[in-house]
């Protein structure tokens, strides 16, 4: 029995990409009871019940997501409308950066709109 849940429109690309990373990076509290630094990483990029995992495949678009529209973000403009693994990795890194740093009051704040890190 949860309270209401909370919606927040999206109103820009910043935002957008950030609150993608947030919800990449919810498990952290879960995994980090398991393992830390690269071994928490590697635990992150492979949970189960996120998409992250879906995000490493090099060039390869899944059926369940559709990476290519959040990857266009971070590919070139030549490479844009194509799978480019570059691209994914560029993103996987942009994840990766605010691993080591996140607390859960950021996380609140991304939550809440309140925050662009």
């Amino acid at each position: 029995f949860q309270g209401r849940f909370k919606a927040k429109q999206i109103e820009t690309d910043e935002y957008l990409l950030h609150v993608s990373r947030y919800i990449h990076l919810n498990p952290k509290e879960i995994l980090q009871s398991q393992a830390q630094g690269p071994a928490l990483r590697t635990k992150l990029h492979y949970y189960p019940w996120s998409s992250l995992h879906e995000y490493l495949l090099a060039g390869q678009e899944t059926a369940l997501c559709q990476t290519s529209e959040l990857l266009n973000y971070f590919a070139t403009e030549s490479t844009k409308q194509t799978l480019n693994p570059k691209a994914n990795s560029s993103y996987i890194q942009f994840v990766d950066d605010l691993l080591p740093t996140i607390s859960e009051e950021k996380l609140e704040a991304i939550t809440n709109g309140d925050v662009y890190i």
